[in-house]
């Protein structure tokens, strides 16, 4: 696999020092050395860590995995923040500038309208996805029980169901040739919802690559919804309010607290931060390296003390579903 960028390298860094690894009874890790038999695992059941903690208990059986799964280890949990910190990179450099990682442009490609760049649309997305999801594998997966919101909401961007084949926002459908809009066979022209949001589940870097695109594509309408609705208010505060709830510019008396408020401060956390001021945790040097100015394992660390807000658990957004703002569909279509 090719290595890490530095902007990729980035966003792993905070996703391993912010979302816990290691510690979330909601993601688990299968175990092939348990076998498949749901009533007898060939492997000994006992906890898997030394300590008192619902992370500890011994390996069960998930029908949903069809595997005997235990706790999410923090080594297994940094492969999955991997493939996001790839996909969530990928994506916001297509988007912004429909080029490919390597810098090989797609000529069909329209860009989003995003003054500030790549980096600044990914961080957008990171704040969104961190507070939606916590990075819980059972939502980027969609598990059962609770791996899908209350309305059906999916993925680590907790898109709403309806705009998993709306094409306005899953280009990705068109351009991998999933749908051929050219067809006279109307079945052709068109995938179905369930089958667009098979494919946004998982923690496999295309899946989270589409599941990222919908959402950021998402996420830039209602920037732009919020600012010409929204005057006086921060356009990230204001842009976070409305893809949570559709069509509100605030979240300022919510029963949940203001909500927008944590976005748009960790949006603006996650930008000052750039480039090196997040460490890469210590367990994890070894896999990926420190980042840039960042101490090596034997150099004692300067000054770096995680800020207050990492504190907080991030929790699922709540309120209405999102408000489609109809657009000029055929001009976003044109993509390979």
């Amino acid at each position: 696999m090719q290595p890490l960028s530095a902007l990729a390298k980035y966003i792993l860094a905070v996703l391993l020092t912010y979302s816990g690894p290691g510690k979330s009874v909601n993601s688990r890790e299968a175990l092939a050395e348990c076998g498949t038999n749901p009533k007898q695992a060939s492997c000994e059941l006992k906890n898997v860590c030394d300590y008192q903690s619902a992370v500890c208990r011994p390996p069960q059986w998930s029908k949903a995995r069809g595997a005997w799964c235990r706790a999410e280890s923090k080594e297994a949990a940094g492969e999955r923040f991997e493939n996001a910190a790839r996909a969530l990179t990928r994506i916001s450099v297509y988007l912004t500038r429909c080029t490919d990682e390597y810098g090989v442009p797609d000529e069909g490609c329209r860009p989003v309208r995003w003054p500030e760049g790549p980096r600044s649309l990914a961080m957008g997305g990171l704040a969104a996805s961190y507070w939606e999801s916590g990075y819980r594998e059972d939502i980027m997966e969609g598990h059962p029980p609770v791996g899908r919101g209350s309305d059906g909401e999916l993925c680590v961007m907790q898109v709403m169901p309806g705009y998993a084949n709306d094409l306005r926002f899953s280009q990705w459908i068109v351009r991998n040739g999933f749908v051929n809009l050219e067809s006279e066979d109307p079945a052709e022209r068109k995938l179905g919802q369930e089958d667009a949001i098979q494919m946004m589940l998982g923690s496999d870097v295309g899946s989270l690559m589409r599941c990222y695109e919908t959402g950021l594509r998402i996420l830039v309408r209602k920037r732009w919804n919020a600012v010409y609705k929204c005057k006086g208010l921060k356009w990230s505060y204001s842009m976070f309010a409305f893809y949570g709830t559709g069509s509100k510019c605030s979240t300022k008396g919510n029963v949940l607290g203001d909500w927008a408020a944590q976005r748009s401060n960790s949006y603006d956390k996650f930008m000052a931060k750039w480039p090196n001021k997040v460490r890469m945790p210590e367990w994890a040097v070894a896999s990926y390296g420190t980042m840039p100015g960042q101490p090596g394992p034997d150099e004692k660390p300067k000054g770096i003390v995680p800020p207050k807000w990492a504190s907080k658990q991030p929790k699922r957004a709540t309120g209405q579903p999102l408000e489609v703002i109809p657009g000029p569909v055929p001009v976003l279509l044109q993509l390979r």
